[in-house]
């Protein structure tokens, strides 16, 4: 989002018309590239990848969510983008809890992707 402080990382959508194209990628040309698979929770209609600047310890600088072209991720995921650049005032609500919850969670991502959690609901809702 720009003028936003964030962590240095970049956050790609990519859509695929069937997300069942996904079990198709290269994973070992991926990899030469510095982009691993993620073994986390898997996320029904969702898949995660992301680079790495480095493995030990992990260090990444991009996450790529794939997601069905048009789906329910595709367009969340589009709204929330919209309604932050549309609301200044959620927008900057969004930086000051990322930056209070990267404190409290520095090690812990799945803490810090669940303390969003209801920021992201409650602005998807429209509120």
């Amino acid at each position: 989002m720009p003028g936003l402080r964030a962590k240095p990382l970049i956050d790609l959508l990519v859509g695929l018309d069937d997300l069942a194209g996904y079990d198709r990628f290269d994973f070992k040309a991926l990899g030469a590239q510095g982009y691993y698979r993620l073994r986390n929770e898997p996320i029904e209609g969702k898949r995660v990848i992301a680079k790495f600047r480095k493995l030990d310890p992990p260090v990444k600088t991009h996450v790529v969510h794939i997601v069905e072209h048009g789906g329910d991720w595709w367009q969340k995921h589009l709204l929330f983008r919209d309604r932050l650049r549309e609301n200044r005032e959620a927008a900057r609500e969004y930086e000051r809890l990322k930056h209070e919850l990267a404190e409290r969670h520095p090690a812990d991502e799945r803490a810090y992707a669940d303390a969003k959690r209801e920021f992201v609901e409650r602005l998807l809702a429209g509120n």
